[in-house]
């Protein structure tokens, strides 16, 4: 709840780098730094550059731009993307949108969501070029397997069997034989 005048000084720093100046006065959301905010004014330090890496050297949050990732499935708000290293990574609604096979680079804030790190509305430029994609053999989960994904989620091609449950609409739950806990979700 910044004061009107503190307000109008954002207003006019909106997309620019700034420094703030103030008193931290708590958390929220687990995450947000709440500031009252003294003084903000525009940084004369440059924003950070994003680190060009492959995707398995993201392994905290921070900005990143990877190139020549293609995309090994979509989905309505982004793309799993793979590269050369074998890891992988979500595109959680990139700027435009990625077919599979699609080489492209993008860059953009990287944060944990779900146990796994993934691009956050990132900037995606097409390279021109395609890939084949092949998808590897598909682990098959029972539901005790389903249970241990629980505890260490890991983006990994699967297949598991079950009941399918629609709820309003938009919820599309398998219940699987054994699982005490957990249920797949066909989210994406």
């Amino acid at each position: 709840y910044p004061t009107e005048d503190i307000k109008a000084q954002l207003a006019e720093l909106d997309g620019k780098n700034i420094k703030v100046t103030g008193y931290l006065i708590g958390v929220s959301s687990g995450k947000y730094t709440n500031t009252m905010a003294v003084s903000v004014v525009e940084s004369e330090n440059a924003a950070p550059e994003a680190s060009v890496v492959n995707i398995a050297d993201i392994t905290a949050a921070g900005k990143y731009k990877v190139n020549n990732a293609w995309a090994v499935a979509t989905y309505a708000n982004g793309a799993l993307l793979t590269d050369a290293s074998g890891a992988y990574i979500l595109a959680f609604q990139p700027s435009e949108a990625i077919a599979v096979g699609e080489v492209v680079n993008i860059e953009g804030n990287v944060s944990a969501y779900g146990g796994l790190l993934q691009f956050g509305q990132g900037t995606v430029t097409k390279t021109g070029e395609t890939k084949e994609v092949v998808h590897p053999t598909a682990e098959v989960l029972d539901g005790a397997k389903m249970d241990a994904y629980l505890s260490a989620p890991e983006i990994k091609y699967v297949e598991y069997t079950g009941t399918l449950s629609i709820s309003s609409g938009k919820y599309y739950n398998v219940t699987v034989a054994g699982a005490v806990t957990a249920q797949g979700s066909v989210a994406y």
